[in-house]
């Protein structure tokens, strides 16, 4: 039996809690599912169309919310992939919008924080970090605040250091 059939047979089980089955019918048949189907096969674009399907659909439950702040996360994953990083940073800022919103969904400011710093936004970098470790204690967290704040430090140290003649 293959996955599609086995999410059939979930839906069509009484016994399953109607909520459960909501969230597994917002996902499954979502454009979040299609996108990512289209983003591993290294079709870019067709997965930026499918995610931007999913943005302009209503949030009317926690299942809605964490379909729309994948699939906003997803976004900025495809566009920093494609060296696109103002707007990977629009996609990650409106996922973590979102996330903050409704309290649902993947926690997306590592990968916000990771590409600020290729876009010159070290403070910004710095200060999501934080925000997230606010939230939660996070190793990959961490090292990129950590980085971060070398790198800004690095900067500081290079303004500082007398120039030659």
């Amino acid at each position: 039996m293959n996955l599609d059939d086995e999410v059939h047979r979930f839906l069509e089980d009484d016994d399953q809690p109607e909520g459960t089955k909501d969230g597994i019918r917002a996902l499954w048949f979502s454009h979040l599912r299609t996108g990512m189907q289209y983003e591993k096969r290294g079709k870019y674009r067709e997965a930026l169309i499918e995610y931007a399907q999913e943005h302009h659909q209503a949030i009317n439950s926690s299942a809605d919310a964490e379909v729309a702040v994948a699939s906003y996360w997803r976004a900025g994953l495809v566009r920093r992939t494609l060296g696109e990083l103002e707007e990977a940073v629009l996609a990650f800022e409106r996922s973590r919008q979102l996330f903050t919103a409704h309290k649902a969904g993947i926690h997306p400011h590592g990968d916000l924080a990771d590409v600020l710093p290729e876009l010159a936004r070290i403070d910004n970098a710095i200060a999501v970090c934080r925000e997230a470790l606010a939230r939660v204690d996070s190793r990959p967290t961490r090292q990129i605040l950590e980085r971060a704040l070398r790198l800004k430090e690095d900067l500081s140290s290079s303004d500082r250091a007398p120039h030659g003649s």
